[in-house]
């Protein structure tokens, strides 16, 4: 379906994609303007319909691209020989800190275009994020040592209660604007150790 786009150079390719990106995140869905995306892009606007047809199709391309490249910086980071859940946790939290530095519009958008209601879209949304994150809660959960949890402890509602807490702190971080890499992995360092104390056994 976007073969037209990919045949693009990747320079191209990235200066609409920012474009296109920095106008949703500006408006969201159904405020976004094309005639603004294809300026900013340089590009015409019949141009911008050759290579995905509407803007339904953008979006839901800007959103596949940013949840694969997540999923890439994920599969990176993540070592498969840790059994560690809360290290391959800390791994993945690396990851994203990279991420946030590298790529801060991909990560805006793609927390914006999950909170995106516009029933054109919506429901896609929630199919590829769902997807995506069946994904990586595999890998995440593949092989670890549930050993290390305290005997009380349910692992998968743990598991829930810890992630949930590190994304909300990743979105915190991309709302404040004023934030500095040291104090993201600062404060990721502080919750894993938090949540190291309430649910693992102790360390003799």
């Amino acid at each position: 379906m976007y073969e037209a786009f990919l045949s693009l150079k990747a320079e191209k390719q990235k200066t609409i994609i920012n474009a296109a990106m920095t106008e949703f995140v500006k408006g969201g869905y159904e405020k976004a303007s094309i005639n603004d995306i294809v300026t900013a892009a340089g590009i015409s606007k019949g141009s911008i319909f050759y290579y995905f047809k509407n803007k339904k199709y953008l979006f839901l391309y800007l959103f596949q691209y940013g949840e694969e490249l997540i999923e890439e910086e994920f599969c990176r980071v993540l070592q498969m020989g840790e059994r560690d859940l809360l290290s391959r946790i800390g791994n993945m939290m690396h990851g994203n800190v990279f991420l946030l530095n590298t790529h801060p519009l991909v990560f805006e958008f793609v927390r914006i275009a999950k909170q995106e209601k516009s029933e054109a879209v919506a429901s896609e949304i929630t199919r590829i994020k769902d997807a995506s994150m069946e994904g990586l809660q595999a890998k995440l959960m593949s092989d670890i040592d549930e050993s290390l949890f305290k005997d009380a402890v349910n692992v998968h509602q743990a598991i829930f209660v810890i992630t949930a807490t590190l994304e909300k702190l990743v979105n915190q971080f991309i709302i404040d604007e004023a934030y500095s890499m040291e104090e993201v992995e600062d404060q990721t360092q502080n919750y894993l150790d938090f949540f190291r104390s309430v649910f693992y056994k102790e360390t003799e």
